[in-house]
């Protein structure tokens, strides 16, 4: 079993720890997160961002965060005005009901469920197993 620490605005956590962000994030990706990590042997971070007031927190989080994981269809409107700087980076992975968005265009990292963190999550435990 690992460690898993849940931190919210305006905390922080420096010490060695898979980081996750999660930006809005409904009640499936919080199930589905805790899916693929419940087996994990590292500790995990994991940053929930859903309060629209902590933009300076969440610039420095993400800066810090190994995996981001965007709802779009949840963000409030100044999120949304940082949308495409956020998916714009290859750590950012983003979900949306939407179809025929620009995001597209700026980030092949849309997924429709977080079956991805297998080959994230799966393949860092897998190397620990087997040492």
């Amino acid at each position: 079993m690992n460690k898993i620490n849940i931190i919210t605005p305006p905390d922080t956590l420096h010490h060695r720890a898979y980081k996750f962000l999660l930006i809005y994030p409904d009640a499936y990706i919080q199930q589905e997160l805790q899916n693929y990590i419940g087996g994990w042997d590292h500790p995990v971070d994991i940053y929930i961002y859903n309060e629209p007031e902590a933009h300076d927190w969440l610039l420095k989080v993400f800066e810090m965060a190994d995996t981001v994981i965007v709802n779009c269809d949840d963000c409030d409107t100044q999120i949304r005005d940082l949308m495409s700087f956020l998916i714009s980076f290859p750590k950012t992975y983003w979900l949306t009901q939407a179809e025929n968005i620009v995001y597209n265009k700026l980030s092949l990292n849309r997924v429709y469920n977080l079956d991805f963190l297998t080959q994230i999550v799966g393949g860092t435990s897998e190397k620990k197993q087997q040492q």
